[in-house]
């Protein structure tokens, strides 16, 4: 009886990892489709063939598009997340947390420039998301302004006028990616010029 409990278990843990492992194929290739063809163009039959699956089979994780899309956005919002706090960490340095959000969308950058792209249109689970990456990133941005205005570094600018002036220059090219950054990466060729311009911009 010990052998078959034993038995019972490991075929219950298998399958288990198997369907995870199935999920997380689903995530990267619906990832590759949309960061492809464009959030609201991509459709479920065209992450089931990319993920050389059914379409069943992506129905049984997700049953509607708006779901997988969800997902995929959680998922790599937590990771842009996760990241963008381990480099920043509690350094109220300005310049460094703008630097940090732009390394953190640059290795994200199609994906991110899609989402930016396509906010309007997407599920309000979804905004919800850029919503959250935002005021993460806001809070340290705002730490980083007042130290610099204690210190009569910066301008004494209201502290969300000037973070949302930072993520519209950035969002702004992002969209815009082609324009300014034809088959490359506009945060790769850009990021440099946007840092430089918006200190000059708020220093006294």
């Amino acid at each position: 009886m010990s052998m078959t409990n034993e038995s019972m278990t490991g075929e219950s843990t298998n399958r288990k990892q198997q369907k995870e492992n199935t999920r997380n194929n689903i995530l990267q290739a619906a990832l590759r489709e949309f960061v492809d063809k464009g959030l609201a163009n991509t459709n479920v039959q065209d992450v089931a063939k990319a993920a050389n699956v059914s379409y069943g089979t992506i129905f049984a994780h997700f049953p509607k598009k708006d779901d997988l899309l969800i997902r995929v956005i959680n998922e790599y919002g937590s990771q842009i997340v996760e990241k963008f706090n381990n480099l920043v960490n509690d350094d109220n340095n300005l310049e460094k947390i703008l630097r940090a959000d732009l390394k953190v969308i640059g290795e994200y950058e199609p994906f991110y420039a899609q989402l930016v792209s396509s906010i309007s249109r997407l599920p309000s689970d979804a905004r919800n998301v850029l919503i959250g990456i935002q005021s993460v990133v806001s809070h340290h941005f705002q730490r980083g302004l007042r130290k610099g205005v204690i210190n009569w570094i910066y301008k004494d600018l209201p502290g969300h006028l000037a973070f949302n002036c930072w993520t519209s220059l950035v969002y702004y090219y992002l969209s815009n990616r082609d324009l300014f950054a034809p088959g490359g990466s506009v945060i790769e060729s850009k990021g440099e010029e946007l840092i430089n311009f918006y200190m000059n911009m708020i220093r006294k």
